[in-house]
């Protein structure tokens, strides 16, 4: 599954209910740099519990698949609503979501789970299509540790978790 990552370049147009939602850009990764960096333990998100929340299907499912193809423990939600209970009942380390949802945003999401007594949670990264500094600042205001824009980098999203993991 890794080479299908590591030898797809384009730009592809995710849609949601028949209209444009997200343009995502999975960057070129040469497999002799994605095996290196495995095989050095650079990018080893082995075990790793990641819950990534984003009303596109087609994003949790790109997303997944690649968590998935660097060996991470992924779970998906479509809403806010089965994120917080994906998030009582498994206890993730880390938390990547879009903050533009319908209903209930990102926003609420980490304001939501940050006012919970426990959790596991170490980072929460926020993949986003709003790309002002005003969304920034709100998005860590509101309690996310890192901020991506849309389109976001492979070898960038993968690097930033596998240093998020390191003991």
């Amino acid at each position: 599954m890794r080479q299908k990552f590591a030898n797809y370049q384009a730009w592809k147009m995710l849609t949601h209910q028949g209209r444009p939602t997200t343009l995502l850009m999975l960057q070129t990764l040469s497999s002799s740099v994605i095996s290196n960096s495995v095989n050095n333990g650079q990018l080893s998100l082995h075990g790793m519990r990641i819950l990534v929340v984003d009303d596109d299907r087609n994003t949790l499912e790109m997303l997944s698949e690649l968590l998935i193809s660097y060996h991470a423990d992924v779970r998906t939600a479509e809403s806010v609503a089965t994120a917080l209970m994906l998030y009582q009942s498994w206890a993730p380390e880390l938390l990547i979501s879009d903050l533009g949802m319908p209903d209930v945003d990102g926003y609420d999401l980490i304001r939501n789970i940050h006012a919970l007594p426990y959790g596991l949670l170490r980072k929460a990264i926020a993949i986003t299509g709003f790309s002002r500094d005003e969304d920034r600042e709100r998005a860590l205001a509101a309690g996310y540790d890192i901020f991506l824009t849309k389109p976001v980098e492979v070898e960038q999203l993968i690097s930033l978790i596998a240093e998020i993991n390191q003991p």
